[in-house]
């Protein structure tokens, strides 16, 4: 009888081994699995397209509107007369203000993405070449907001619709003029280069390295 006793732990004792020796294979071969499927994951996530799609939003949010007040100031004499007659009284003149709002934003569609993988498919590096911060053309102008200080017709030269329009035409030149001297788009490019760091450092981390070119 004890013979058989000890037959049968052996026996159980064996089971015990076999069914071990099963779980830990069986978690061997998952493990195996899934760190090949880690390094052979697909890396359609870190193409230049999918990077450029994460920077897009963010040019979109660097752009901002700001508001201005524009001095109309319009004069002239009838030119127009047989002759160049200078008559009396012929003069006209117009002044008012006007408010508007320019936009300062980056043509997203003028971005370019090269990304620089290590063998297992991680990025050690991007290129990122931004076309410059620029004012949007034309400024937008409400003509709710015009108002006239004062006006003086000519006689037979009265300020006419096309004189204002001119005006209009002027502001716009001088808003985006005024801009392009400034400073204001420098910042801005330097706005968008760090939001553009601090976002793909987020998901990509702080080591992988960034550079910006211009077109």
């Amino acid at each position: 009888m004890a013979s058989k006793s000890i037959a049968k732990k052996i026996l159980s004792n064996r089971i015990v081994q076999t069914v071990l020796v099963v779980l830990l294979l069986i978690v061997a071969v998952a493990g195996t699995w899934h760190l090949s499927a880690f390094v052979n994951r697909p890396t359609e996530e870190i193409t230049s397209d999918s990077i450029r799609e994460e920077i897009v939003p963010i040019t979109e949010l660097a752009a901002y509107e700001y508001n201005f007040t524009q001095v109309l100031n319009f004069s002239s004499t009838n030119a127009s007369l047989p002759f160049n007659l200078d008559v009396p009284f012929s003069g006209n003149r117009f002044i008012a203000t006007i408010d508007g709002e320019a936009t300062i934003f980056v043509d997203a569609s003028k971005i370019e993405v090269m990304p620089h993988k290590m063998p297992d498919g991680s990025i050690w590096a991007v290129d990122i070449s931004l076309p410059h911060a620029e004012v949007k053309d034309p400024v937008t102008v409400d003509p709710n907001t015009l108002e006239v200080l004062y006006k003086q017709d000519g006689f037979t030269n009265p300020v006419t619709s096309e004189d204002y329009n001119d005006l209009l035409k002027y502001t716009n030149e001088l808003q985006i003029e005024k801009v392009s001297q400034s400073d204001v788009l420098k910042r801005a490019d330097e706005r968008v280069q760090s939001l553009i760091r601090d976002h793909l450092g987020g998901i990509y981390g702080d080591e992988v390295s960034l550079s910006f070119s211009y077109k």
